[in-house]
Formats: structure tokens, sequence, C-alpha cells
């Protein structure tokens, strides 16, 4: 299957991608920004770095604002990065000329394109929408692995190692993901054919440029300040525990070491665990860590029928459709100058009557609970691409749960980890959707025209 040659209906999927969005960021210029955006805007600025958020990511906005010294060109990149893909996932999922398939395809991005959630998160400075991308672009390399439609060369093994390795530094629980992928892709690659030695070349690859990117940390002389992932959970797990007052004087009396018993009772919140970790010691914890942990299983044993519903309420924005009205949690927000102040930066057209119309039409959706699950829920969405996997394999096998393993990894890490609600987290569930549509369209595709083959 040749994917290098480039056809009118690339570059027309191409512009219909680029065209949107760039239209978009053009309205919302300089791009969407929040606190994160700025705090690595800063760092670049400073040259005083810390990997509070991944320094490869922080890294890559730096060698952008060297071509131009504008937020934008990060959105231009992300803009390009998810337009290339997209028409590649295309390209290979047309197979053979079909003018239905084509159609199919120009809607779809066409729709893609213009939801909200899409637009924005493509122009918006977050680690989190690169590492989306990329959960996208290793499904489609796992749908390329499946099919064994392209020979498996070294030139193949370097495409996957490296997409592993970017995946892997864009965001903290990407290596995890990575990791477990590998462990699946080497037995994979020598059931399957070991004379190629893929199972060899794309582990060392990947880790090779792994250790590559994470030397630019000291290259750099980047700060150790990552946030701990585990100590906010198991820190709101018991907080909740306290709030239900089922803590034994004598253990209470261990976690009042760590924080103020009255403060984590009043800063609990199921959807939002940074509020009980500012009331953390953290040094304390560190030295008290196992203790913790091991107080958690104590409860959860205790209390499953506890463990359950914390479970559940914690975890709800993966699970349940419908965003909750006491949640906590951002879908998007279009006010870059809430958060901080960066050269008094403004939305360039702010006063514009399209500027002010599109935000308008935008934070309508997000006051209704229809649009809401519709167009923004990665629950909803997961959901779907649950039937569409159905459809695709007709039953449930190894190959269903292959294509889309990255993502639920991602999905099950982020269930242990997430510290807020916030959608950015699960985007890939809707890029997923999309994807898993298309891959779909084409089979029936192919499908139908051995039918009509058989009645020739």
């Amino acid at each position: 299957m040749k994917i290098k040659s480039i056809k009118k209906e690339d570059i027309i999927i191409f512009l219909i991608s680029c065209g949107i969005l760039l239209f978009f960021l053009y309205i919302f210029a300089p791009g969407i920004l929040t606190y994160d955006s700025y705090n690595q805007l800063h760092q670049i600025s400073s040259l005083q770095f810390t990997n509070w958020h991944p320094f490869f990511h922080t890294f890559i906005e730096m060698l952008l604002l060297k071509i131009w010294n504008n937020p934008m060109i990060i959105g231009i990149f992300q803009i390009l990065f998810f337009s290339f893909l997209w028409t590649v996932i295309c390209k290979y999922n047309r197979g053979k000329q079909s003018t239905r398939n084509f159609i199919f395809q120009i809607i779809l991005t066409v729709i893609i394109c213009v939801n909200p959630i899409n637009f924005l998160y493509s122009i918006t400075l977050w680690k989190d929408i690169l590492f989306s991308y990329s959960l996208l672009l290793v499904c489609f390399l796992i749908q390329l692995i499946l099919e064994n439609k392209i020979k498996w060369t070294t030139s193949f093994a370097f495409i996957i190692g490296l997409s592993l390795a970017f995946l892997a530094k864009i965001r903290s629980n990407g290596i995890f993901v990575v990791m477990i992928l590998l462990v699946v892709l080497i037995v994979y690659f020598y059931k399957k054919n070991k004379t190629s030695y893929m199972f060899i070349k794309v582990p060392f690859i990947t880790i090779g440029a792994i250790l590559l990117i994470s030397s630019l940390d000291v290259i750099y002389h980047v700060e150790d300040n990552e946030k701990d992932a585990i100590e906010p959970k198991v820190m709101q797990y018991l907080s909740y525990f306290l709030t239900k007052d089922k803590i034994t004087s004598e253990d209470m009396k261990s976690i009042s070491e760590i924080a103020d018993i009255d403060e984590l009772k009043q800063e609990y919140n199921a959807t939002f665990s940074d509020n009980t970790y500012r009331t953390i010691d953290h040094e304390k914890y560190q030295e008290n860590e196992w203790e913790m942990i091991k107080l958690c299983f104590k409860y959860s044993l205790k209390y499953p029928d506890m463990f359950i519903r914390f479970a559940g309420a914690s975890t709800a924005f993966i699970w349940n459709p419908i965003f909750p009205d006491d949640g906590y949690g951002l879908i998007f927000s279009t006010d870059i100058s809430s958060t901080n102040n960066y050269d008094n930066l403004k939305p360039y057209h702010l006063n514009s009557n399209l500027y002010q119309t599109i935000n308008s039409q935008i934070n309508k959706t997000l006051n209704n609970s229809f649009m809401k699950t519709v167009l923004y829920s990665p629950a909803f969405y997961f959901y779907l691409s649950i039937i569409i996997m159905l459809l695709l394999f007709n039953k449930f096998c190894y190959r269903t749960l292959l294509i889309v393993l990255p993502n639920l990894l991602n999905i099950l890490i982020v269930a242990v980890s997430n510290p807020i609600h916030d959608v950015r987290y699960l985007y890939a569930n809707i890029l997923i959707f999309y994807f898993l549509l298309v891959v779909i369209w084409k089979k029936m595709e192919d499908k139908n025209e051995r039918k009509v083959k058989k009645i020739d």
C-alpha cells in the first residue's frame, strides 16, 4: 500500500482541515492560553526551566518561538500536525478510488473542524493537545501493523519508535502507556515475523529516542519540580473517609502529621484533588507515603462499598457521558486574560463582531446539557467507539483491543492519577472515534466492492 504519493484528494482534505482551523486561529488569535500555557511561556522567556510540565513540550514551544516570537506559531504547528496526520489517515483508509468514501471523508473533516472542542483545542497551548494527536498517530500505526500492508522495514521501525518516544515524553503519563505498549508490540512482532527483527528494532529505537529526549533536561538544567501523581490521589481518598468519619483515632493521628484533618475534610472534592493537595506537607508525606498507601488499602477492604462510590465519583468524566452540574473541571475557555498577564496579552480581535458572535455561540453550547454531551463528552465518544469496534470486527477479539490499546491505557492511567475532571486529559477519546469512523467506512466500502465482484 503506497501512502507516499500525493493526490488531489489528499490536498483537498489537508486544505479543508488547515483552512478551517487556521480561520479559527485568526479569529481567536493569538490562540487559547491558560495558567499552564503562561507558566511555560514564562519559563521560556526567563530560561529558568522546571519539569512541572514535561520539558520536552516546553522545548518544542521554545524552538517554535525562535521561528516567530508569537504564541500563534504554536497553534499553527498543532494545526499542521493534526491536518497532516488526518490527511494520511484518510488517504490510507480511502484505499482504491471511491467517490463515496472521499465525499464521506470531506464531510467528516468539515464536521471535525467546526466542532468547537476541535478547533479550540488545535489552537490551545497545552501539552495535552500534542499528546492526544500522538495517541491518534500511534493507534493509526497499530492499524498499519495489524493490516500488514506496509513492509516491516527499518524505516517503518524508526517511524514507530520515534512516534512512541514522542508520546512517552510529551506528557508525564505517556511513559507508562508506551512501556506497556512496547511489551505488547514486542510479543506481536516476535510471533508474527521474527525474521524482520521488528521486536528488537522498535524497542531499541524507542528507548534510545526516549533517553536522547531525556538528556535535554540535563543540557538545559531543568529543575526537578514534577508533581507526584499518586500523592494527591492518596490524600484525596483518605480525605473521603475522613468526611465520612470512618478513620480511627490512631490512623487519624498518622494523617495529622501530614496535613490538618479539618482542612482535609473542608477541602475534599471528588472531582478535584488539588484542593487537598495544597494542604499537605509534602516532605512529611514522602516520609510516610507507604503508610498512607497502606491506609488506603486498609479502608478499601474494610468499606468496599465506599471504595466503589469514591471510584465512581472520582472518575465520573471517564464513564459518565453527562457532565454533572456539581462537577469540577474544564472543557475549554476562550478567556485568555483571566489567569495571568503575559505582555498584556489579549485576543487580537476581541472587539470584532465575528469574534463576539462565534464566542457567544460557543458559550451557548457549554450551557446546554445535550450539546455538551454530544460535542464534548469523552465518555459519550468512548461508548460510541465501542459500538463501532464491535461493528468493525463483527465480534470482540484481540485485534479490536490492539487498535485502540494506546487510548485504553491512557484512560486507565488517567483514572488513577487525574487531578481534575478536565476534558483535555481524555480528548483522545474524541479523536479515536473519528479515526474508527474512517476505518469502518472503508471496511464497508470494501465489503460492498467484494459483493459487486461476486455478482459480476
